[in-house]
C-alpha cells in the first residue's frame, strides 16, 4: 500500500503550530522550520495526485530508504523536559522526514534497531509510537503483523485499530480472517468478572466500519457475531466517526438492526455529537432526519448535542453568544423542550470544566426568568452535577431552588436538596 506521502508531516505541522501558537517568544529559527515543512506538505500533496509524483516519491524512498537514524543522538536531542521544547519540536521535524522517506519494510527494520538501541525507555516509546504511526500509513497489514505486542497495551491498541479499519477498507475478506485468527487464538479474551474486555470493541468497530463502507449486509452479519451486550461498545469506540454523509442512512440501518432497542437512541446521539463542529450544526440537521428518529430519539439527540456543542474543547458554555446560538438550533428541533435542555447543557457544563456553580447557577436563573417556566431551573437543580455539589454549596442552591415559581415543584425540588422524603 502507498501512504499519500503528505499525512506525517501534516501530522506534525499541526503539533507544531499549536505549540508555536501556544508561546508568544517562539524562535524565529523555529518558526523558519516549520514554514518549510508545511512547504513540504504543499509540494507532497500536490506530487501525490499524480503518477509521477507517486513514482517519484517511490524513487526517494528507495535511496534513501537505507539512510542510517541514529536513534542514540536523537533520543539525546529529547532532554528529559514534557516533550513540548523548541529541541525536542525540531527532532520531531526530522523524525518525520526521515520516517517519510522510508519504506514499509525500511520501517520495520528501524523497529529492530530501536528495539537495540541505547536510550531511555520514555525515548524508545516515544519513537516507537512514530514509526508505528507511520507503518499504520504506509502498510497496515504489516503492521498489525508487526504489532502484535500492541494489540492489547493501553494507549496503543487504538493505533492497531486503526490499523485493521485501513487494511479492512483495502481487503475486508483478508481483515476479518486476520481477527477471527485472533478471536480463536483468545487474544481478546477477558479476565475481568464481567466477561468483558474493553480493548475487543475497538478492533469490532474498526472491522464492521470498513465492512459498512461497501456492504451493510456484511456489517450486519458481522455485528450479529459480536455478542449483544458489546454491541453498545462497538458503536462508540470511535471508528464510525469516519461515516460519511452519503452513509448514514446504512448506518442508522445497522444500529436499528444491531444495537438492541435498549442502546438505539444512546448510540445515536452519541453519533450525532461527534458532528458538532464548534457551534455548526448542518451535518446533525441532516443525520437527525436520515435518524428517522422517534420523538424521544430526536429529544435525547438534540439534549446530548447541546451538552457536548456547549464544553468542545472544555470551554464553559458561559459566553451569551455561544447559548444563544446552541438554544436557537435547539429551537429547530425540540422546541417544546429547549428550555429544559437548556438546564441540563448548563449542569453538564460542571462535570466538563469544573465550573463557579454560582456563576452558572446565575445563568440559568437568567433563562428560566425569561422563559417565563420553570423547566430551566428545575432540570439545572435536578441534574447530578449539581446534586453532587449540594452539600458545600446547599444554601445557593437552596436559594435558586426558592426562586421556582410553582410551588409543587419547589418543594419538590427543595426536599430533594435536603435530603427530604416527599410530602404524601
Amino acid at each position: 500500500m502507498k501512504a499519500s506521502p503528505w499525512i506525517l508531516p501534516a501530522i506534525t505541522a499541526i503539533a507544531v503550530g499549536g505549540w508555536i501558537a501556544s508561546r508568544k517568544h517562539a524562535s524565529a529559527t523555529l518558526e523558519s522550520e516549520v514554514t518549510v515543512l508545511r512547504e513540504l506538505i504543499r509540494h507532497a500533496k500536490t506530487g501525490a495526485e499524480t503518477g509521477a509524483g507517486r513514482e517519484g516519491a517511490d524513487g526517494k524512498a528507495a535511496r534513501t530508504g537505507q539512510r542510517a537514524i541514529r536513534w542514540k543522538e536523537m533520543a539525546a536531542s529529547l532532554g528529559t523536559g514534557s516533550g513540548d521544547g523548541p529541541d525536542e519540536i525540531r527532532m520531531m521535524i526530522r523524525m518525520q522526514r526521515l520516517l517519510l522517506d522510508l519504506t514499509a519494510e525500511g520501517l520495520c527494520v528501524e523497529l529492530e534497531k530501536l528495539a537495540a538501541a541505547d536510550m531511555s525507555a520514555r525515548a524508545r516509546r516515544q519513537f516507537e509510537d512514530m514509526i508505528f504511526e507511520a507503518l499504520v500509513e504506509k502498510d497496515p497489514k504489516l503492521a498489525l503483523e508487526h504489532g502484535g505486542g500492541r494489540l492489547m497495551e493501553e494507549g496503543k491498541s487504538r493505533q492497531m485499530a486503526s490499523a485493521l479499519r485501513k487494511w479492512a477498507e483495502l481487503d475486508p475478506v483478508a481483515a476479518a480472517a486476520w481477527m477471527d485468527k485472533q478471536l480463536a487464538a483468545g487474544v481478546f479474551e477477558s479476565k475481568s468478572l464481567d466477561g468483558r474486555n474493553p480493548i475487543y470493541p475497538q478492533f469490532e468497530s474498526g472491522l464492521v466500519g470498513a465492512l459498512l463502507k461497501n456492504d451493510l449486509q456484511a456489517a450486519i452479519k458481522r455485528m450479529a457475531a459480536i455478542p449483544e451486550e458489546q454491541r453498545a461498545a462497538v458503536f462508540s469506540s470511535g471508528m464510525f466517526k469516519q461515516v460519511d454523509q452519503a452513509g448514514e442512512g446504512d448506518f442508522v440501518s445497522l444500529v436499528r438492526q444491531s444495537a438492541g432497542d435498549s442502546h438505539v437512541s444512546g448510540v445515536l446521539s452519541g453519533y450525532a455529537a461527534n458532528l458538532v463542529h464548534g457551534q455548526d450544526f448542518e451535518r446533525v440537521d441532516h443525520f437527525i432526519a436520515a435518524s428517522r428518529a422517534t420523538p424521544d430519539e430526536k429529544a435525547a439527540m438534540v439534549s446530548e448535542v447541546m451538552r457536548r456543542s456547549a464544553t468542545i474543547g472544555g470551554n464553559s458554555p458561559l459566553a451569551p453568544e455561544v447559548i444563544d446560538q446552541i438554544r436557537s438550533w435547539a429551537t429547530t428541533q425540540t422546541p417544546d423542550l429547549v428550555d429544559k435542555q437548556t438546564g441540563a447543557m448548563l449542569a453538564n457544563s460542571l462535570w466538563v470544566v469544573g465550573g463557579d456553580i454560582k456563576k452558572v447557577g446565575a445563568i440559568a436563573l437568567k433563562y428560566n426568568a425569561e422563559s417565563g417556566n420553570d423547566d430551566t431551573l428545575v432540570a439545572f437543580l435536578t441534574n447530578g452535577a449539581v446534586k453532587s455539589r449540594a452539600e458545600n454549596q446547599k444554601e445557593f442552591i437552596l436559594e435558586l431552588a426558592g426562586k421556582i415559581k410553582d410551588p409543587a415543584k419547589r418543594e419538590e425540588v427543595m426536599n430533594s436538596i435536603s435530603g427530604k422524603a416527599a410530602q404524601p
